[in-house]
């Protein structure tokens, strides 16, 4: 048997994740040199907090031989085991859980009491600021933080990396347009309703309250409802499913700095002023084009705009903005193909709305 053969598969028995030292045999000239490489050692954890998720991971398709690989996560943030065993491996949530644990002592009872919220680009262009935020504490929520973020283009294919593979490859370009470089606000709420004697975290509770992504499927005392969102791309807001979601998203989307100074408003009881929340509203409202979001609307102007254009272009665009059987996709590439000048919030509008009324589109989450 070849020894280098030999030697790598003494290297698979021998290797575990996380491990301080890797031994890397290696083969040459029939001569066997050991390398020892010191590799980074796992982030500091609180040991009470830990429970080890085990999951059997075929390395060898060949052979079907499996190796039991430990994980570790926090016992009270288990959902599913496919799931906890993706997030305990996800660098963003890694390294946000270890800015949580070494910023907040107990964090179920953290969770118990807080959840975030985002309010996205469509919902700012509406100008829900003021309503959301009404909303909000009509429900029990006290904003204990509040600061502007953007997403690029590599952050919000990175926030729903693990619901995107069943997005349709045109609506990656609209999440693009959507959210790319364009003031986003997100709240650190404080779940006034919450109890000791209540188990549950206050992420799921508002998880019920915000109302579907889908406006034919909410009830009046949804959130959503009440700020009049959109339905299917416009949904104005974002909350995790779970704290688990909650602790990764912020991983993505903020540094450790950000993700400290919005604990220790936690941390020190801060409830953010009425003046703090108009300098916020004043700055994003500031920064966005003012658009009415209406697919009706929207249709007027692409029409007027056909009208301007010279034959056969004319009835070809005339075509694709008259008639929703056809994806709005085609539209957009019409547009860029013939380098037209149209609002991004026109495009994101029609397209928008034309796939979540012609086109079997999932949305992206609730």
């Amino acid at each position: 048997m070849p020894k280098a053969y030999l030697l790598c598969e003494i290297a698979k028995k021998l290797w575990r994740p996380g491990s301080v030292y890797i031994a890397a045999l290696i083969a040459w000239n029939g001569m066997i040199s050991t390398c020892i490489a010191q590799m980074p050692s796992p982030d500091p954890i609180v040991e009470s907090n830990i429970a080890i998720v085990e999951s059997n991971i075929v390395l060898d398709d060949s052979s079907q031989k499996k190796s039991t690989i430990p994980l570790c996560i926090p016992d009270f943030l288990r959902t599913a085991p496919k799931k906890d065993w993706l997030y305990a491996q996800d660098p963003f949530y890694r390294t946000a859980y270890q800015s949580f644990s070494e910023n907040i002592g107990d964090l179920k009872l953290f969770f118990q009491s807080y959840a975030y919220l985002i309010l996205m680009p469509d919902g700012i262009v509406a100008h829900s600021f003021e309503k959301l935020v009404n909303a909000l504490e009509k429900d029990g929520y006290e904003i204990a933080g509040c600061e502007i973020f953007q997403h690029d283009k590599n952050t919000n294919k990175l926030f729903w990396a693990y619901q995107s593979n069943s997005f349709p490859l045109q609506w990656f370009k609209l999440v693009d347009m959507l959210l790319n470089e364009k003031d986003s606000v997100i709240f650190l709420l404080r779940d006034t309703k919450a109890s000791q004697d209540n188990p549950a975290y206050a992420c799921e509770r508002l998880l019920q309250l915000k109302g579907h992504s889908m406006d034919y499927k909410r009830q009046p005392w949804h959130i959503r409802k009440r700020i009049a969102a959109g339905s299917g791309l416009f949904r104005y807001i974002h909350s995790p499913d779970d704290p688990l979601c909650m602790i990764r998203e912020w991983g993505v989307i903020l540094n450790s700095q950000q993700i400290q100074q919005l604990l220790n408003g936690a941390k020190n009881g801060q409830k953010v002023s009425k003046e703090w929340l108009s300098q916020i509203q004043a700055r994003v409202y500031k920064n966005i084009q003012v658009h009415d979001l209406n697919y009706q609307n929207t249709k007027n102007r692409l029409s007027a705009l056909a009208k301007t254009l010279p034959m056969p272009l004319k009835e070809q665009f005339l075509e694709l903005v008259d008639n929703d059987q056809l994806p709005g996709e085609r539209l957009l590439d019409m547009i860029e193909q013939h380098h037209l000048e149209v609002s991004e919030w026109d495009i994101i509008t029609f397209c928008g709305n034309r796939s979540t009324a012609g086109l079997p589109i999932q949305p992206m989450g609730e």
